[in-house]
């Protein structure tokens, strides 16, 4: 309930509280009492019959009259005027008050009381001005730890105020910040929030008695009360969502209460019932006070509309990748989804992997809540394979296969071959393809292959043909070969003319061969031997069957069986010179011992005997003729 500071007289009052008068007080009409008379040494005091609970918050107004005599020392002038009032609460009883410069309070405890104080008494810390100071467990010693707020004057510039006027004073308690404000003549003069005045100065207990004390002493002014506003029965207005209730409260001094319309309410006949609108309701409550005057209040709960919340339609995607939901409305106050590890807003992102439901729970503005629920399916991973590793040599070309082959889209990291399933690639030097692969549901993944390219290696030139008598070896190498980093060079002896190998006989990497070198060679027989140069198998030896290996023409070579000279005719009585007659066989080609005769002299010292074997001198050379 907001009242006006302005008051004409102090006829505008609705509900008289009940309260016991105590000491000089005297009632002079239904809201109005004389707390003391302008007679020295009286106390005065009354207190309303009801508690108020200080849970709550309330406003209460009141018009008070400190006199017409001023002074700032008794005992100097005998017309002068003392001592104030009181606002104050208490739990004790209704029939406490002291005289004098205590104001009517001085030693009730528990208490919190709002003095507004017409004498400087100097020992307790007053101002010379009139002033307002608020204190509790009735210590009006400014000076005391139980000062709340220190003295400040009663108006702001200070005036008089006992200039046989009426005062509107409002007091307003929030029981939710714990903060008190006392305004004199419409000017804030008091906003206190301090200590905790339930639990600090009370004990935790809210309910308390609130009334007027006011005393004089050596001086003396008449001092009156008129409640304006008692502590008001307060409401609330209240919004709720669609389908929902609150509490409705009518909080104050009502011993009876009457709520309409009586739809949706749980009880039409108590302070709080529960509300239940279909539809934006006014609520009247009829309260019934402890004076029997019946106020009207009003109570407007507003029904908002259903929250509807939308997290979209379903989606289908791969393991691990990122999609974005989105939930309408878009603007609300608070988000929260169900799963707690992502973002708390309209539209976080998730990478489940696996099928995942989210459910998003949505509250607006006014509070109303609403959910709906998004599934996100997670299908296979998408198995992506390029094949085996290949090699080929330098200038060759090799076509790649990629499974899967229907795929929506490929990309291979070199963007300049043709991005499908089966590009052909010809690259210069050993390389590594990258193909990323996309299906028709968005899902990729991604694998490579490796196209080794290796090396020629040169086995040089094998030199001319070469031919070993039987029991002899052969040594032979290649002419300026070059060989690879990694590759290497080896002599084989097979069956073919030119750079093939045709049956390989033996392998010889020193290129050392004889009749022995494999099983089965023949004398008088045309055989080849080539330099073979390439890359190495696992065993360390020069792969034939890689398609980088060379193979240098091979060169003839044979065992050959020695010439036979077979003697046909001869001088005889040999002595110093001899005459023979020989024919020769043997050799390759072969050679014909009817037409190969030859005359032979020579020199020999001692007989000749039949199947003896001689050494020709070395001065023997060949005859024609005998």
């Amino acid at each position: 309930m907001f009242l006006l500071c302005a008051f004409f007289g102090h006829q505008n009052v609705f509900a008289q509280p009940l309260f016991e008068v105590n000491g000089a007080a005297v009632k002079t009409s239904d809201n109005c009492y004389t707390l003391t008379p302008a007679i020295n040494n009286q106390a005065g005091s009354i207190w309303c019959v009801n508690q108020i609970d200080l849970t709550y918050s309330f406003e209460t107004e009141m018009l008070l009259y400190f006199g017409c005599a001023d002074t700032t020392n008794c005992f100097e002038d005998l017309d002068s005027g003392a001592d104030g009032i009181v606002f104050a609460f208490q739990p004790v009883s209704t029939s406490i008050g002291s005289s004098g410069g205590s104001l009517g309070i001085e030693g009730v405890e528990p208490s919190l009381c709002i003095e507004f104080d017409t004498y400087p008494n100097g020992q307790y810390g007053d101002l010379i001005d009139d002033h307002i100071a608020v204190y509790s467990d009735g210590d009006i010693d400014h000076n005391s730890i139980k000062s709340l707020v220190a003295p400040v004057t009663a108006t702001d510039p200070p005036t008089n105020i006992e200039n046989c006027s009426e005062h509107t004073i409002k007091v307003v308690w929030s029981a939710e910040t714990q903060n008190l404000k006392v305004y004199f003549d419409c000017q804030l003069r008091v906003d206190y929030t301090g200590i905790n005045i339930i639990d600090d100065i009370f004990g935790g207990d809210p309910n308390v008695y609130w009334g007027f004390t006011a005393s004089t002493g050596g001086c003396n002014n008449e001092q009156r009360v008129c409640v304006v506003t008692e502590p008001s029965i307060t409401t609330t207005n209240h919004a709720i969502c669609a389908g929902g209730s609150v509490q409705i409260e009518a909080i104050g001094f009502g011993l009876s209460y009457e709520w309409s319309p009586t739809d949706g309410l749980s009880d039409p006949n108590i302070a709080n019932p529960i509300a239940t609108p279909t539809k934006t309701t006014q609520y009247v409550v009829l309260i019934t006070g402890p004076d029997g005057c019946t106020t009207p209040e009003l109570v407007i709960v507003t029904v908002n509309d259903e929250l509807v919340v939308d997290a979209g339609l379903d989606i289908t995607t791969c393991p691990g990748q990122a999609v974005q939901l989105l939930v309408t409305p878009g603007g609300a106050t608070k988000y929260e989804w169900s799963d707690p590890t992502i973002t708390q807003n309209a539209f976080p992102q998730v990478a489940p992997l696996t099928t995942t439901t989210y459910i998003v729970t949505v509250t607006d503005a006014n509070g109303c809540v609403g959910s709906d629920e998004i599934t996100v399916f997670v299908v296979d991973d998408l198995q992506v394979s390029a094949g085996d590793d290949v090699s080929i040599c330098p200038d060759e070309t090799v076509q790649l296969h990629v499974s899967p082959a229907d795929a929506a889209t490929y990309a291979w990291s070199d963007a300049s071959i043709e991005q499908s399933a089966n590009p052909s690639v010809s690259p210069s030097q050993t390389t590594t393809y990258t193909v990323t692969v996309t299906d028709a549901n968005g899902c990729f993944g991604s694998a490579s292959v490796t196209v080794e390219v290796i090396p020629v290696s040169d086995p040089g030139t094998m030199p001319d043909a070469q031919f070993v008598c039987d029991g002899a070896s052969l040594s032979i190498a290649s002419v300026n070969p070059v060989i690879a980093e990694g590759q290497g060079l080896t002599y084989v002896m097979h069956t073919a003319s030119g750079n093939s190998l045709g049956t390989v006989l033996a392998i010889n990497p020193d290129g050392n061969f004889d009749i022995t070198s494999a099983p089965g060679l023949q004398v008088n027989t045309i055989y080849y031997i080539s330099a073979v140069a390439g890359p190495l198998n696992t065993n360390g030896n020069v792969d034939f069957g890689s398609p980088c290996t060379r193979v240098a023409p091979g060169t003839q070579w044979c065992f050959l069986l020695p010439i036979k000279l077979t003697v046909k005719d001869y001088c005889d009585n040999v002595s110093t010179l001899f005459t023979l007659q020989v024919s020769v066989s043997g050799g390759l080609p072969a050679y014909d011992p009817a037409n190969e005769v030859y005359n032979i002299t020579g020199e020999y010292m001692g007989a000749l005997q039949y199947n003896e074997n001689v050494t020709l001198g070395p001065s023997t050379t060949p005859l024609l003729t005998c």
